[in-house]
């Protein structure tokens, strides 16, 4: 299911009702095995590939989508269910947390799927941050605009 067609489908009422939807990114760079990278952003994020990969420090064409027996080995998350929950399974430390700053500072819920992708559910802000830190690391926050 498309983002567009889960907001047709899932609607949050009450205090949830302006819950942004959060999409995540499994990204490897193919030249550095241990270049794992998940990339949390409002689902309206445009991410420039380009200009991440240069910030990376990636090299031209080397960051990409990872590879899904490696997303599932290292965050625990199948293909369609990886979200910021994933993060808490990777306790070898190996992958790179970058969240949009829109979503660390501009909404107070945000909306993921709850490690499968047939429910979505809203979390406040301050939760979102108390993930990061139960996770026992520090997101690198990124101004994608």
């Amino acid at each position: 299911m498309t983002i567009p067609e889960m907001l047709e489908k899932v609607k949050f009422e009450g205090e949830h009702a302006k819950a942004i939807f959060a999409k995540n990114l499994f990204l490897q760079d193919k030249k550095k095995k241990d270049g794992a990278y998940l990339v949390i952003a409002a689902h309206d994020t445009n991410i420039d590939m380009k200009g991440l990969t240069k910030h990376l420090k990636a090299g031209s064409g080397n960051l990409r989508g990872g590879d899904v027996e490696i997303m599932e080995a290292m965050l625990g998350a199948k293909k369609g269910s990886l979200n910021l929950f994933s993060i808490i399974n990777d306790t070898a430390k190996k992958v790179h947390l970058i969240m949009d700053q829109r979503l660390m500072n501009n909404f107070e819920f945000i909306a993921f799927h709850p490690m499968q992708n047939d429910a979505t559910f809203a979390i406040s802000n301050a939760d979102m941050k108390k993930v990061i830190s139960l996770s026992g690391r520090e997101a690198e926050i990124l101004d994608f605009s």
